[in-house]
């Protein structure tokens, strides 16, 4: 079940998430003002490349993290220095191979995406500084990959929070100081090589057999790693596909004009991803080390899962689907409030029942099959962007918004099949831990707070006291009905402890 230790974990990836955010709300400005837009937008595309750079490990670390786990939780300590080092050994040389790459394509890929001379100028240093960068990156992803596999996840967040903060704070001083964008993608640089030496030096004192097995290449080990992460890797590339497709077909059918509209609900709603993120990061080595323990007691983990997921982000859901014009309003102003209400409504219902979906491909990929989600998403494809061109075409931007919620909420369906289907004893765990009740709270309160909504018109002060009532009454039913005495004992201690760490 979902005890102290993973509540936690998930508190402390929510804050290695988030607080990175924060960072970046706050530096982006600063960097715009003293770069330009131009130069800014260098960085941008620097910001994503090293966001994207996952992608040249072909799924090694998350399959680090699953067989590191399992290898943990069997109590097989030389197994797991094998799978770490060759894993170290893999991302060093996919960095290496990876960075030539880049760097044979950075004059024309430079001159494609840049057409100003001074700038491309820059652009092109700043991608071969990016080249160099993506051993160290892929390196770091394979130490931490050794920490989330022991769910030291405050080791984890304790490299990784503060070095997220660099990633925009980083690029604030250096722009004040009058960096060059190449100059300041040096200091990232030199940041990911400490955050990599930093990662590894954790879990070699936390794993003594780190010390104790030198350096060495397993070629059992790295075939069992490339075949699970091959999977991994479409997922990878097909999820970004799937997700950005609607903004594609939209600014291509209504115009780049009117696709603002879109763009900026889906960017504010998506934030909600924070929460599924932090809890799956946590929940994927105990999904990876329940697989070879306790069947029972890993289907319990899921379905709890999945029933505090439910309620945690509904909640917020139901604030966005009741407040999400107000929030507009202030935030963007009349224009964006008329046109963008609707829109993030119905993209907050996909991201919750996209959010579920995530628990279940985390599920999935722990109990060793990462090629059910990605062979969901492939199928997807061509169905799901026939049916985004109808609906645009028909509907505009309501039609954009609606294709990719019954997307998401499909591919939610496919998956949870799937897991019910590869693991029988999850469906009696759903009604067991109160899944299906935490749904019927939800629905009924969702409900009942747009109908009170719409009854009492635009008043402002009648509709927050009856969107209050509304959350409260749904903060009680869950508490009483939803949760069973584990579940409320559990929200005490975490709560507790909060309050403790936060007096001391």
């Amino acid at each position: 079940m979902i005890g102290p230790v993973l509540a936690r974990n998930v508190f402390l990836n929510g804050l290695g998430q988030g607080l990175p955010l924060l960072a970046g709300i706050v530096a982006i400005p600063v960097i715009i003002s003293a770069l330009g837009a131009g130069r800014f937008g260098i960085l941008a595309l620097a910001w994503i490349l090293l966001g994207y750079f996952g992608l040249f490990d072909l799924g090694m670390s998350r399959a680090a993290t699953k067989f590191g786990a399992e290898a943990l939780a069997l109590r097989q300590p030389e197994r797991f220095a094998r799978i770490v080092w060759t894993v170290f050994l893999l991302q060093a040389g996919l960095g290496v191979v990876g960075g030539l790459v880049l760097a044979a394509i950075t004059p024309t890929l430079a001159a494609t995406i840049v057409s100003t001379s001074p700038l491309r100028e820059e652009m092109t240093q700043t991608l071969y500084v990016m080249a160099i960068a993506l051993p160290p990156t892929l390196m770091t992803l394979a130490a931490r990959a050794a920490l989330e596999s022991g769910q030291r996840f405050d080791l984890v967040n304790l490299v990784s929070l503060p070095f997220g903060v660099l990633t925009y704070a980083l690029p604030a001083i250096g722009a004040l100081m009058g960096l060059s964008v190449p100059g300041i993608v040096v200091l990232l640089l030199l940041a990911r090589a400490v955050s990599a030496i930093s990662y590894l030096a954790l879990a070699m004192r936390t794993f003594p057999i780190l010390r104790q097995l030198t350096l060495a290449w397993h070629g059992s080990t790295a075939r069992a790693l490339l075949a699970f992460g091959g999977w991994v890797t479409l997922t990878s590339v097909a999820g970004p596909v799937l997700t950005y497709a609607d903004r594609f077909l939209a600014g291509a059918i209504v115009g780049i004009t009117s696709l603002a509209y879109y763009a900026a609900p889906f960017d504010v709603v998506t934030r909600l991803w924070i929460i599924p993120g932090a809890l799956v990061l946590a929940l994927f080595p105990a999904f990876s080390a329940g697989s070879v323990q306790d069947r029972d007691r890993l289907t319990r983990l899921y379905a709890r899962s999945v029933k505090f997921l439910l309620l945690v982000l509904g909640a917020f859901v139901l604030l966005v689907l009741e407040f999400g014009d107000e929030f507009l309003l202030i935030w963007l102003g009349p224009d964006f409030a008329a046109q963008s209400t609707l829109l993030l409504r119905i993209l907050a219902v996909g991201v919750l029942t996209n959010s579920l979906a995530l628990v279940a491909a985390a599920f999935l990929q722990g109990t060793g099959r990462p090629d059910i989600q990605a062979k969901v998403l492939v199928a997807q494809v061509i169905p799901y962007v026939a049916l985004a061109w109808l609906l645009i075409t028909q509907l505009g931007l309501v039609g954009a918004a609606i294709a990719w919620t019954i997307r998401v909420t499909v591919e939610a369906g496919f998956l949870f099949v799937a897991v019910a289907r590869s693991v029988p004893l999850t469906t009696p765990s759903y009604r067991r831990e109160g899944v299906f009740r935490s749904a019927v709270v939800l629905i009924v309160f969702g409900l009942a707070a747009t109908v009170a909504q719409l009854s009492v018109g635009p008043l402002a002060t009648w509709r927050a006291a009856v969107v209050a009532l509304a959350i409260i009454g749904f903060a009680a039913c869950s508490w009483l009905y939803a949760l069973d005495a584990g579940d409320r004992k559990l929200v005490q201690v975490v709560l507790r402890g909060f309050v403790a760490a936060r007096e001391g």
